[in-house]
Formats: structure tokens, C-alpha cells, sequence
């Protein structure tokens, strides 16, 4: 029996199998050399602003890199009631050392994982911290946790929140510790900005070099997947000759 010709049907499927891939790296490559070139002008301008400044900052310095706060203040009892008291009228203690941090945004989701780091300064066997989000920000995480604390003993909290529109947020982490005579409160607030594209902005070197690496494992896949598919139609392709010589 005369075999039908299939070679340049194979060429013709392989040449739109290969378009194809390189269509994909192409605008898979346009987004992320896009937010460099953002990212490159807008970090160009902040160093050209913070210029001046430059001299009096001392690098290395981790309160510089991580703002600290360290205003924890008593609320005995008969002053809770009062809503309109001064904190500092009672006396200042210092009772947390906080600092806080946001981490590098998720490629996969965007998702933004948010430290809060503690030193207390006094010992609680029920403390409590209370996280505040605004509206455009969700977690899966539960916003209250608990525990005790020791004098000196470091503990470090986590939430991980997803952005849902762009503008500016402010995440507020409250620390109330209980004890026998009185309670001692103090916050935190976080503040970063959310873009069109809900990435948090100024972006990273971090971040930027993950969204390669992510975009890159893409292309990887999607050039092995177009190997195996022009290797799969030429082995279904010897089968079929196979079948047909045999009868």
C-alpha cells in the first residue's frame, strides 16, 4: 500500500509550534523589563532628592533601615475608663522594643508577608497583638494571636496580606500585655504604596530578580513542552508508518 505523505504536515505543524514558543517569550519578556524601566527612573529620582541628605545618614545602622519604636506606656485600671487621659501624663515605661519590616512581594500572587519584631521588657504570661488592616488589604492569617512574653525574650510576627486596589495603606499592629496590677499597650504602623498593577512599590531588586527567574521557569516549560510535543508527533508519526508497511 502507497503511504500518504506526511512530512510537510509535520514541517507545517512544527513551524506553528515553534512561532508559537517564541511568541510567548517575547511578551512574557515585555512586562518585566517594563517595571525595570519604571522602577530604574522612579529609584533615579529618589536618589537624586535624598542626595543632600546623603551625608548625614549612617549606613549600616539597622534603626535607620527599620524604623524602631519604643513608646509603650502603662493603663492601670482606673485610668481605662478615662478615654481623653494623657499616656504620658501616667508616666512613660518602657515596656516593647519594636521593629517591623515588609518583606518581598509574592510573583505568584502578590501577596506582601509584613514582620513585626519584639523585645519585651517585662514578663506577661497573656499578651496579645492585634492587627489593624484597612480596606484593600486581605489575609488568611488570623489578626489576633497570643502569647507570653519574657523580659528580654525576642519574638517576631508575621502576616502575609494581599493587596486588592492600588493606593497608599497603613497597617497598624497593637501590643496589649496583661498583668495582675495593670496593663501596658503600645503600636506600630506600617506604610508602603500598592501601583495600577497592585506591585508594591518602589519594587526591588529582590523582587525583580524573582519575576526573571519566574518568567524564565515559563519559558523553560513552555520550549520543553513544544520539544516533546514535535517529538511525540514524530514517534506517532513512525508508528503509524510502522502500521501502514505492515499491511
Amino acid at each position: 500500500m502507497k503511504l500518504p505523505k506526511f512530512s510537510s504536515f509535520l514541517s507545517v505543524i512544527s513551524g506553528f509550534i515553534l512561532l508559537a514558543i517564541y511568541f510567548c517569550i517575547a511578551m512574557s519578556f515585555q512586562p518585566v523589563f517594563a517595571q525595570a524601566d519604571n522602577s530604574t527612573g522612579s529609584s533615579s529620582t529618589d536618589n537624586a532628592g535624598d542626595s543632600e541628605n546623603s551625608d548625614s545618614e549612617a549606613p549600616g545602622d539597622l534603626n535607620d533601615e527599620y524604623p524602631t519604636v519604643d513608646s509603650g506606656y502603662e493603663v492601670d485600671n482606673e485610668s481605662e475608663a478615662n478615654d481623653d487621659s494623657d499616656p504620658e501624663a501616667d508616666g512613660v515605661s518602657d515596656i516593647f522594643e519594636i521593629d517591623y519590616y515588609v518583606g518581598t512581594q509574592s510573583v505568584f500572587n502578590d501577596s506582601i508577608p509584613i514582620y513585626v519584631h519584639i523585645v519585651p521588657k517585662l514578663d506577661s504570661s497573656k499578651a496579645e497583638i492585634n492587627w489593624d488592616l484597612p480596606h484593600g488589604l486581605t489575609t488568611k492569617d488570623p489578626l489576633k494571636q497570643w502569647f507570653s512574653m519574657e523580659d528580654g525574650g525576642e519574638k517576631t510576627f508575621k502576616i502575609v496580606v494581599s493587596p486588592e486596589d492600588p493606593g497608599s495603606y497603613e497597617i497598624v499592629a497593637n501590643l496589649t500585655a496583661w498583668r495582675y496590677d495593670s496593663n501596658y499597650v503600645d503600636s506600630v504602623t506600617i506604610e508602603f504604596d500598592i501601583d495600577q498593577d497592585l506591585h508594591i512599590t518602589p519594587l526591588t531588586s529582590e523582587y525583580q530578580r524573582n519575576q526573571i527567574l519566574y518568567v524564565g521557569g515559563i519559558i523553560v516549560l513552555i520550549v520543553l513542552s513544544g520539544v516533546g510535543l514535535i517529538f511525540l508527533i514524530k514517534f506517532l508519526f513512525s508508528k503509524y508508518k510502522s502500521w501502514m508497511a505492515t499491511d
